[in-house]
């Protein structure tokens, strides 16, 4: 094969790799739109949900608890804290106190929004109420201990910090307990571990 051969050859494989290379910047730019609006339509599809479910619940009654609980999710979903914290606890105080789905919904806000405190009264109940299920126990026990973590991180006052991470420590110590020795590498177990890891770290650093 001569050499002007080579070159044509050359030639022909450079001007395919620039088809495909812009076959792809095409394919990107078409994407990229499409994402964008992705996003824009999930919000504006929330915000709709939300006038809607407003709207539904305007009055908050029995018949409508579950158009209220889809509520809470949609504030969540925008950051909305204090409107789904404060929407929950109403939809708890009309299911009642002993309602553990509402009550973990209404944890999971507190977490959310940084109140700890009242994480840990709700966390509290929903772990009396569980008591006597011990798989239960065990993941209430780790709930525990994570925001009493949480909580310690919070803290400016290092008795205070110390303090938390002791709780958590207590209630890691605990879940431990009710966990079968037989799931060694159960979600819950490695979940475990990993948080007494971290409290663990921030008791040592306190002198613990």
């Amino acid at each position: 094969m001569n050499k002007s051969n080579w070159i044509k050859i050359l030639a022909s494989a450079c001007f395919v790799v620039y088809l495909v290379a812009l076959s792809l910047v095409n394919l990107l730019d078409k994407r990229t739109p499409a994402k964008l609006m992705t996003v824009e339509t999930r919000w504006s599809n929330l915000a709709a949900e939300q006038t809607k479910l407003e709207a539904q619940t305007k009055s908050l009654s029995a018949t409508n608890l579950d158009s209220a609980r889809t509520l809470v999710s949609v504030y969540a979903q925008q950051n909305l804290f204090s409107r789904a914290e404060s929407l929950a606890e109403k939809i708890l105080h009309l299911a009642g106190d002993d309602s553990l789905s509402d009550l973990e919904t209404l944890a999971t806000i507190e977490r959310q929004k940084g109140d700890y405190k009242k994480c840990l009264q709700s966390l509290e109940t929903i772990a009396k109420l569980d008591q006597s299920d011990d798989s239960k126990s065990a993941k209430n026990q780790i709930n525990l201990g994570m925001v009493h973590y949480l909580n310690g991180l919070s803290m400016g006052k290092a008795e205070d910090r110390k303090f938390s991470f002791q709780k958590a420590k207590e209630c890691f110590d605990n879940a431990e307990k009710h966990i079968s020795t037989d799931s060694k590498k159960s979600a819950a177990l490695i979940a475990l571990k990993e948080y007494q890891v971290l409290n663990d770290r921030e008791l040592k650093k306190l002198g613990e």
